[in-house]
């Protein structure tokens, strides 16, 4: 999915232009989202951890991530289809966030390529939201 936007996104770009830079700004601009709500996630459970002072549950929540690895497994191999919840319920994410995108395009500058990167990184995906 994301190969494909960035596709469209080498073919959005001016024909006279040097389409490398507009690529790579979008996807650091995705990259950069993602690390955002990584940044976000690990400090609220590390935010827990540190207010309750409880380290056991460290164990479950390595275990969550192991299931929700079989389980992208399993979506990826198209043996199991239940992270489509997950997309859905970034559908409303996504409808907030998708008219934003309007305003950079179609891309006139590389460096305008970075916010839309960043506001493309939000779209509902399984495999990015399982990760």
């Amino acid at each position: 999915m994301c190969g494909g936007i960035a596709a469209a996104v080498s073919f959005g770009t001016p024909q006279q232009k040097n389409k490398f830079p507009y690529i790579a700004l979008y996807n650091f601009g995705r990259l950069l989202s993602y690390g955002l709500f990584g940044a976000i996630a690990g400090g609220i459970v590390s935010g827990v951890i540190e207010v309750t002072q409880i380290s056991q549950e460290l164990l479950w929540l390595r275990l969550a991530a192991a299931i929700m690895m079989i389980l992208l497994a399993l979506y990826i191999g198209r043996f199991w289809n239940g992270l489509t919840y997950i997309e859905n319920a970034g559908h409303v994410i996504w409808k907030h966030v998708s008219p934003l995108t309007k305003k950079f395009l179609p891309l006139q500058t590389p460096i305008a390529a970075l916010p839309f990167g960043f506001l493309w990184g939000w779209l509902p995906c399984g495999l990015v939201y399982s990760a």
